[in-house]
């Protein structure tokens, strides 16, 4: 088995590259995803409205855009916010890695080095993309300018990323040559 880390800042790629990687039979451990499904865990649910207020409820569900409002304008609450749930995202990936069945694992993780989680990959893919690339990727998605500078502003540079890299990704231009790039580095790792 063969645990692979994938990282690098918001709309650099990530997504896309695991999924090219589980297209050719990696299983994924997301760790946005877990992060998600913990929001809806009870007493978890309830110690974030808790710290972070009532208005972030929606439908009874906790409204990530909301929350993220609040976290990405304020380092304190982002960090309350980390210290809640790292722990346990972490956990959780640890344990689907224990119990992976597949020749090779890829953990989709944003903050895979802050959260320690490299220590546990045997290589490192970090993909990088240029800032105006980013931007208009950001901006397919709904996402403004001001709440992408606000993301990056509080996510890792992307020289400290490199210093962590195994393997880099540059990801600045069409879709097949980032898909050929992934498949280069899925048909290496045997």
């Amino acid at each position: 088995m063969t645990v692979i880390g994938v990282t690098g800042q918001i709309c650099s790629g990530k997504t896309t590259a695991c999924e090219i990687f589980k297209n050719n039979g990696a299983q994924i451990i997301n760790a946005d995803n877990i992060s998600q499904k913990l929001l809806s865990v009870g007493r978890i649910k309830q110690k974030i409205i808790k710290l972070f207020g009532k208005n972030i409820v929606s439908n009874s569900k906790i409204d990530r855009a909301k929350l993220a409002d609040i976290v990405f304008n304020d380092k304190k609450k982002l960090d309350l916010l980390c210290r809640l749930l790292h722990p346990l995202i972490k956990k959780e990936i640890i344990s689907k890695i224990k119990r992976g069945r597949r020749k090779v694992i890829i953990i989709d993780a944003p903050l895979l080095i802050e959260m320690g989680l490299d220590k546990y990959t045997d290589k490192v893919l970090v993909i990088t993309v240029n800032s105006h690339v980013q931007v208009a990727r950001a901006k397919k998605r709904g996402l403004k300018k001001e709440d992408l500078k606000k993301r990056i502003r509080f996510q890792m540079p992307k020289n400290k990323f490199l210093k962590y890299a195994d393997v880099i990704v540059k990801n600045n231009k069409d879709k097949k040559t980032f898909t050929k790039h992934i498949l280069d580095i899925f048909k290496n790792l045997g």
